[in-house]
């Protein structure tokens, strides 16, 4: 999701919003994450007494399928709205972080350019 984010930003906005540094932070966190939900489950005497499974089924059901999908899209949804609309969810109340746009005063988004291709950045003045 991570790579798929970074390509259609950077398709979008003309630079990735996902540095490479931070996919690489994001690929060790999740991986982190993942190994000590596995780790930390606890020992179930039920999983002994089931038989094993065939040959012929598969390992992800149909729920399992539909549970990741639909996180998938909504985790998808969440961050792609955070990158095209943050500024406009996010208000910042210091008015020398605010971009320069006198009808919000929302925090710079830190993009280059807006929709329409003007430039959104303005240099930082103390």
């Amino acid at each position: 999701m991570a790579v798929a984010v970074a390509f259609l930003g950077s398709v979008t906005l003309k630079e990735s919003p996902l540095q490479p540094v931070q996919l690489l932070w994001v690929n060790l966190i999740m991986d982190s994450l993942a190994s000590l939900a596995l780790a930390t489950e606890p020992p179930k005497s039920e999983l002994l007494d089931r038989p094993p499974y065939g040959r012929n089924e598969f390992i992800i059901n149909r729920k399992m399928v539909k549970h990741m999908v639909c996180m998938s899209v909504y985790q998808t949804l969440v961050i792609y709205i955070i990158t095209f609309a943050g500024e406009f969810i996010f208000p910042e109340p210091e008015v020398r972080f605010r971009y320069d746009r006198p009808d919000v005063p929302y925090l710079y988004p830190g993009r280059l350019y807006d929709w329409d291709g003007s430039r959104m950045w303005i240099r930082f003045e103390s």
